[in-house]
């Protein structure tokens, strides 16, 4: 099968499209906890992207005092943390988690995007990943 080549243009619908079911590059691993579909189709989708990330990204050592954190992927170049915030994002004390969690990285120098399940299926988490990216000097 020929491999598809996506262009900046490419919409979200072109993607969805295409599917997720990608063959993964050569030499990535499976991530760890990556059974969730809304991660794996982010993951597809930024394979077909060519986007260089790390999938369950472990961070939060450079904080000071350091913590342990994950977010679901990271683009650890351009100090990109990318979240995928499901239903259980949404209670009280789970958000001021999300949110003290993503003050401390952001004073570290990373940026975030977060992204709903459905926006991560769609394609349209990946796009904004790719805007990003093209956005950085």
């Amino acid at each position: 099968m020929p491999r598809r080549s996506f262009a900046g243009g490419v919409s979200a619908e072109a993607l969805a499209r295409a599917g997720v079911e990608v063959p993964r590059a050569p030499g990535r691993a499976a991530a760890p906890n990556a059974g969730k579909a809304a991660e794996q189709a982010l993951y597809g989708f930024l394979d077909l992207l060519r986007v260089e990330y790390v999938p369950q990204y472990a961070w939060g050592r450079e904080l000071d005092p350091p913590r342990r954190f994950q977010s679901d992927a990271a683009v650890p170049a351009a100090r990109l943390l990318i979240e995928i915030d499901g239903r259980v994002h949404g209670v009280n004390e789970k958000r001021e988690r999300d949110l003290e969690r993503q003050n401390l990285g952001t004073l570290a120098g990373f940026s975030f995007l977060r992204f709903t399940p459905e926006q991560a299926k769609s394609g349209e988490a990946s796009l904004m990943v790719q805007k990003f990216l093209e956005a950085r000097p």
